[in-house]
């Protein structure tokens, strides 16, 4: 360790989606069951794998085409097939149907995924956390990021960066009308205080429409309202940015 060195001006750092995607970062997204997170991966997946533009926001354009790898323990294949038609044979975007709840295996399986991509980045999906054996242990939560950690930083010595996205579950069905705060997280809810950003997915007001916020990010100042989407019409897996509100303005009013 070197203590004489000065402190100098650090690399500005980059975003692979918007601003909320830290690039070579690792990102905790997360909502309550059927909200629509999974959906949100997905936009976000298609975008950056350059399968058609499916931005959440009116952004530029990607800079760069992005290897998405995608561990889904949620959805088969014959559903990823009806849902996402756009993403079968596309050589930028690896998704698997994860069976095996060892958190070894699917950090095995990352490597071995990686080590073939063409791009020099990568994002990498987890979808979800709560499928993965022990992660509700606070040390176990804590030793799965820091094994991340280690696939990042050795993927960046290759001149490869990788960011993760670690999609987690809320525990909102009663408390829906109430703002989002940390304590709702469940499960690998540790993983909040390692995370680059923390985004949560909230049911917003208006019919069909969804919040994101942001618990946390640590290479900028949080934004303290709520983006506001909203389901596209014939389309129910794609949402588009629709407003700005406090979280208040955003939360459902309960009937009567």
């Amino acid at each position: 360790t070197d203590f004489s060195k000065p402190i100098t001006e650090g690399k500005q750092v980059e975003f692979l989606f918007d601003k909320f995607i830290p690039k070579n970062g690792i990102t905790l997204l997360a909502a309550a069951k059927g909200v629509g997170k999974s959906g949100v991966c997905m936009q976000i997946a298609q975008n950056l794998a350059r399968i058609g533009k499916y931005p959440l926001f009116d952004a530029d354009e990607v800079k760069e085409t992005v290897t998405v790898v995608y561990a889904d323990y949620e959805l088969k294949e014959n559903q990823i097939q009806t849902r996402y038609p756009s993403l079968q044979n596309n050589n930028y975007f690896r998704w698997s149907n994860i069976r095996n709840t060892k958190s070894a295996h699917l950090l095995d399986s990352l490597r071995n995924t990686l080590n073939n991509i063409q791009t020099t980045s990568a994002l990498v999906v987890i979808d979800n956390l709560s499928k993965i054996d022990g992660l509700g242990n606070a040390d176990k939560a804590k030793q799965f990021y820091e094994e991340l950690e280690v696939i990042r930083d050795e993927y960046s010595s290759k001149g490869v960066s990788v960011a993760f996205i670690l999609v987690a579950h809320l525990e909102r069905e009663k408390s829906i009308y109430k703002e989002i705060t940390p304590s709702d997280l469940t499960g690998a809810a540790s993983i909040y205080y390692y995370a680059d950003a923390v985004l949560t997915i909230g049911i917003a007001r208006e019919q069909n429409t969804i919040y994101l916020k942001e618990l946390g990010i640590r290479d900028r100042d949080k934004e303290e309202n709520v983006y506001v989407f909203k389901r596209h019409p014939h389309d129910w897996l794609h949402y588009e940015f629709d407003s700005m509100k406090t979280e208040r303005e955003a939360l459902p009013v309960k009937n009567g």
